[in-house]
């Protein structure tokens, strides 16, 4: 039952998904327009990286700044953009997984979805699936946004694939949470916490050696530095970690009672 439940996710969610897709493209449409307008020459990029090499509050907000040693377009874009990017796709995942599992249950949906001849983690993989979607569609639009804005395709698609990859995590971590969680609202506030946390520990790890950024999903999704020297193996962390924690999540359920 696997592609019914998918479809009917899907279905549920169309409107949602379409109004995360609109803001956050709207969103790196402006930066762009911005950005382009502001740093225009050489010089103008060379000013940028001046003021923010080094900025520990900056450093903070935004990231280390790879590619700003040799500023482009592109390394001031993720700069200024990266961040938010990553953390607003978390939040959307970790919403629509809880919305799909946790929330599900506790309204008793799943209780009658279950009466009909489905698998037991149909549910569960039905709303990771969804999240996978929903985070393909909004990266798809900010890409081609980059895209048409002339950046280099290879850049492009190393961002475009890091927030799919911090998506990813970010969905089957609510997956876990939705499993340890008695109620949506405490699953929504386990799954922001450890986003929470992601965001202290990169920005600790950028203001000091860098060690500490590798423990967090949204370091990762930076480490893969799009348009600076793109890092292409990053990329096994965030799927080798989504995995682990979708097969937690699954022994998580296997060993609960149901509601």
């Amino acid at each position: 039952g696997l592609r019914h439940l998918v479809r009917l996710a899907l279905r549920r969610d169309r409107l949602r998904i379409a109004l995360w897709a609109v803001g956050l493209v709207g969103v790196v449409l402006a930066t762009v327009e911005s950005i382009t307008g502001l740093y225009s020459t050489p010089a103008q990029l060379e000013q940028y990286a001046q003021l923010v090499r080094g900025n520990t509050t900056l450093i903070v907000q935004a990231g280390p700044g790879y590619g700003l040693d040799d500023p482009t377009l592109g390394a001031v874009m993720m700069n200024e953009l990266a961040v938010w990017m990553i953390i607003a796709i978390a939040l959307m995942n970790i919403f629509v997984v809880v919305r799909h599992t946790r929330t599900e249950e506790t309204t008793e949906n799943t209780e009658l979805t279950r009466a009909a001849p489905v698998g037991r983690y149909a549910g569960t993989a039905a709303a990771l699936l969804c999240a996978l979607v929903s985070t393909v569609v909004v990266a798809a639009g900010v890409g081609l946004v980059l895209a048409m804005s002339g950046l280099p395709g290879t850049g492009t698609m190393a961002f475009v694939l890091s927030l799919v990859g911090a998506g990813s995590v970010f969905a089957s971590l609510a997956a876990v949470t939705s499993q340890i969680a008695a109620t949506p609202r405490s699953a929504l506030a386990l799954g922001g916490t450890a986003l929470v946390a992601s965001f202290v520990a990169r920005a600790v790890g950028d203001i000091g050696d860098g060690r500490l950024s590798w423990a967090s999903p949204i370091g990762w999704a930076q480490a893969i530095r799009a348009f600076a020297d793109e890092r292409w193996w990053v990329l096994l962390i965030p799927a080798v970690t989504s995995l682990l924690l979708a097969l937690a999540a699954v022994a998580l359920q296997a060993h609960r009672d149901f509601g």
